[in-house]
């Protein structure tokens, strides 16, 4: 499987950024209502048969302890779903009351105010919202969006004078809530160049935002002016994504980068011999490096695994420690690829938590594997190589591999199935290949955030040595590759996004031939000027077909003659990410094009529309007279219509 993130929400974003900056120029502002667009129409409705929710299995995002009015211990566990949910646990017993909120998000911040209450924002669905748990009322409280621009409000941290504190994406706002009203305010754009106010924490009269990630950045918030000043030093901005200051267990604000160890005071860093204990933090999808300690030294610790196991673990003063079991009902998981594999099966994927299931074309029955990858994320590039299914995954270029023969134990041993076989030096692995040897496998995409250009990785599945070329692309990334058989060269798309939040410059996409062998490049064209990416490509008979991204168009490209044949718009709208395969049953092939379905004859290149699916995205599983695709959480059988 090849491919890069869709272009439809990216075009949105560029499209919006404009509008941002402008009302960011404007100062501080509430939010207003906004007008629902009108829901989109199908197109032939009658060949798609929605199958329901295939997966509902939540992440836990973050956790956190509190109290109520009588000094008893709280626990708190929020999760990503369609809609997310708010766990309030008895920390001892496990006893659970479940708070199932009205709208889809992740929720990024999460905080225990000194007001007794618990504040959380979200993110991840287009836009920021902020949340309010009272213990004494026992209700979860929507407060509203913050502001009119932002997708995300990250951590939450709490001033001096009691006022809560929030970063955005991704136009670096600072935003506030006045805990004794639930006011908020956006307090306009911190950062001129970063789109991340990834992290922040406040003393006196400050809120200190950690901005990123092209550029590490801190910005020291006046809270009585207004004013905004970036004090990280310039010796120490090699050594950081982002700017990072952080309250300790004193009390005070420091910064750790560079082998220096300094503490803020008001604008001003001064160095330090030795750093106080950390305190727990925000750690978005990842409960595992939050460790949260009761008043009587209790401690409770949990994983990406928790809300799937339902257990966390809990060690009290003196004692062993002890798993605890809750029970909650989960709601729906996002779906996010699908393809048919060699064993007669569909196989898909979820967004987080990253779930592995098939689907048998003949039944419909859906059966829901596991965890393959062991960390919240996506797979992005996908293979199956001698039986078994390699999976490469955001974040963190993680690579594993499954064997259908045996059975399912996650892990990192030599006998664990699914295995952990290491990382890839990729943020998020778009294509995942078998090189032309036939032995090895090699992997291309976007790098991590805030950089640009694409590597490939050469991976020996037997020794599980891993090779990168660095510095083949300039400034792009891999979208996609394909290896041409009965030859050394792997054909490879290309987009001119890099990592997320970078600042990659907008190039035109290109097809390129690099010679595995001899590890160099031997050709390249630019098919489709003003395109984002070649997204997807399959090769039928001598010819390589892709989609791309932007306007969408269909390539049809000769890696033995070295030209592009043909080119030609899709119709109705960009290529995506798995949305391309053909059919053996028909000799098509099939396609995204924006929410609808194409055939594409691969003789004649005639592009026929075959329906609409309102919300459709990405992936394409062809069984036969049906493909299975997605909207959202929605199983979708699609029954193609004969070849006329």
């Amino acid at each position: 499987m090849t491919g890069t993130p869709s272009s439809r929400w990216r075009l949105l974003t560029v499209a919006l950024s404009a509008l941002m900056v402008v009302i960011a120029m404007a100062g501080p502002a509430p939010a207003a209502a906004q007008e629902e667009p009108e829901a989109p129409q199908a197109l032939h409705p009658e060949l798609f048969t929605n199958l329901g929710t295939a997966v509902s299995r939540n992440s836990i995002y973050n956790h956190a302890l509190g109290y109520d009015a009588e000094g008893q211990p709280l626990y708190f566990q929020a999760y990503k779903g369609e809609p997310w949910i708010l766990l309030v646990i008895d920390p001892l017993t496990g006893r659970t009351v479940q708070h199932t909120s009205d709208h889809v998000g992740n929720p990024y911040g999460i905080h225990f105010a000194s007001n007794g209450k618990l504040y959380i924002s979200t993110g991840g669905s287009g836009q920021d919202r902020l949340y309010c748990y009272d213990p004494a009322v026992g209700e979860l409280e929507y407060l509203g969006r913050p502001t009119e621009t932002e997708d995300v409000v990250w951590t939450l941290a709490e001033g001096d004078d009691d006022t809560i504190w929030g970063g955005t994406y991704p136009n670096s706002k600072l935003i506030s809530i006045d805990p004794a009203t639930n006011e908020m305010r956006d307090w306009g754009r911190i950062s001129p160049t970063q789109p991340y106010v990834r992290f922040l924490d406040a003393k006196g009269p400050y809120v200190y935002c950690n901005c990123g990630p092209s550029r590490a950045e801190v910005w020291a918030f006046d809270t009585r002016t207004g004013e905004k000043t970036e004090i990280l030093p310039d010796r120490l901005r090699q050594y950081l994504r982002y700017g990072y200051v952080q309250k300790r267990a004193d009390g005070e604000v420091y910064l750790e980068a560079g082998g220096e160890k300094l503490r803020l005071n008001g604008l001003e860093f001064e160095p330090v011999d030795e750093l106080p204990p950390t305190v727990p933090a925000n750690h978005q999808g990842r409960p595992d490096r939050q460790i949260l300690v009761m008043r009587d030294g209790t401690i409770i610790t949990a994983n990406h695994q928790t809300g799937q196991d339902r257990r966390y673990f809990i060690q009290q003063p003196g004692e062993e420690p002890r798993a605890v079991s809750f029970e909650y009902e989960g709601t729906k998981t996002v779906l996010w690829a699908l393809e048919a594999a060699p064993d007669g099966l569909i196989y898909g994927t979820t967004r987080s938590p990253i779930t592995l299931f098939s689907i048998n074309p003949t039944t419909d029955e859906i059966t829901v594997l596991g965890d393959p990858i062991g960390a919240n994320g996506q797979v992005y590039g996908w293979v199956w190589h001698q039986g078994k299914l390699y999976m490469a995954a955001y974040s963190g270029g993680t690579l594993t591999v499954w064997d259908p023969a045996k059975p399912w134990q996650f892990g990192s041993a030599p006998e664990s199935n699914p295995r952990l076989l290491g990382t890839l030096d990729i943020g998020r692995p778009a294509a995942l290949i078998v090189a032309p040897d036939g032995q090895h496998l090699l992997s291309g995409g976007v790098p991590t955030y805030g950089d640009v250009g694409g590597v490939i990785t050469i991976v020996d599945p037997g020794t599980q040595q891993i090779e990168v070329v660095p510095e083949l692309l300039g400034t792009q990334s891999i979208a996609s590759m394909l290896s041409v058989p009965e030859s050394d060269l792997v054909c490879i798309g290309t987009t001119w996004r890099g990592g997320s939040a970078s600042e990659a410059p907008k190039t035109d996409p290109r097809i390129l031939l690099w010679d595995f062998a001899t590890r160099e490049m031997v050709y390249e064209a630019v098919p489709v000027p003003g395109e984002d990416g070649i997204v997807q490509m399959v090769m039928v008979g001598d010819l390589v077909y892709a989609t791309t991204d932007g306007t969408g168009y269909l390539v049809v490209f000769d890696p033995y003659e070295q030209r592009v044949v043909h080119s030609t718009e899709l119709g109705s709208g960009p290529g995506c990410l798995f949305g391309l395969g053909e059919n053996p049953a028909d000799g098509m092939l099939y396609a995204i094009s924006g929410d609808s379905i194409v055939r594409i004859d691969p003789e004649s290149y005639e592009i026929e529309l075959l329906g609409t699916y309102p919300g459709l995205d990405w992936g394409l599983g062809i069984a036969g007279d049906s493909i299975y695709i997605y909207a959202g959480s929605d199983l979708i059988k699609f029954s193609i219509p004969p070849v006329e």
